[in-house]
């Protein structure tokens, strides 16, 4: 009785499992996101993978995340004066570029069918958090200038 209880059990864990990925699947899809199958439960190779090495390596990752020790490493080669300021108005250019470059990609992305089918929400939220930002960055630059 103990044993058909478990087996029991685990069909229920496996069907609800099942359940979850699929409504995680169908709201990426829904978004416009998850290009890549990046919530499909892992087969083959990766699903053979030793759990222990995984998790050891995305520990070491979260304790201190990559964009910090750039950061902490951008500040000190620029505290030493190890490049040219026409060196360092041209990587402030290129990086203009680049993060201009980058937000028309992820406006590019964005599907116009999918967001009008939401509704007015997302557009309100919009509005609102640029009406917000606006008024803040009107009060500090009348408060530093």
């Amino acid at each position: 009785e103990l044993l058909h209880a478990a087996v029991r059990d685990e069909a229920e864990i496996r069907r609800l499992n099942r359940r979850a990925c699929g409504r995680a699947r169908e709201l990426a899809g829904r978004l416009g996101s998850d290009p890549h199958g990046a919530t499909r439960p892992r087969r083959g190779r990766a699903a053979r993978r030793r759990p222990g090495l995984v998790r050891a390596s995305v520990g070491a990752a979260r304790a201190v995340p990559l964009f910090v020790v750039g950061f902490v490493l951008a500040v000190v080669v620029r505290s030493m004066d190890l490049f040219s300021g026409d060196l360092l108005d041209f990587l402030d250019q290129a990086r203009k570029a680049l993060l201009t470059a980058a937000m028309v990609g992820i406006g590019a992305l964005v599907k116009f069918r999918r967001l009008a089918s939401m509704g007015g929400g997302p557009l309100k939220a919009g509005l609102v958090s640029w009406l917000l930002l606006a008024g803040i960055a009107l009060c500090v630059s009348s408060y530093v200038a």
